[in-house]
């Protein structure tokens, strides 16, 4: 999930601003994000609030909820914007 945010970052240059377990889809193995319709540029004057919560929402979920071992939610933020991922154009 974390990976996928990244993406959405990255790639898109794009924040979900409402990303939860809700907006999130396991079909055949593969994650798919879904209701993107509120994501907001980064140049957004809210884009870094709703990162913020949006990474808190990850942690809360997989890490609290399922008992996935993952870095504490500020830790996430600063990977997820570190953009070490490749962005493939389709």
């Amino acid at each position: 999930a974390v990976d996928q945010y990244a993406r959405i970052y990255c790639c898109a240059r794009l924040v979900h601003a409402d990303y939860s377990e809700y907006n999130l889809m396991l079909l055949d193995g593969k994650l798919y994000v879904i209701d993107v319709a509120q994501a907001v540029s980064l140049e957004h004057p809210n884009a870094e609030d709703f990162l913020r919560h949006d990474i808190e929402n990850i942690y809360r979920f997989f890490h609290k909820q399922l008992g996935v071992e993952l870095p504490e939610p500020q830790e996430l933020l600063e990977r997820v914007k570190q953009c070490r991922i490749q962005c493939v154009e389709r």
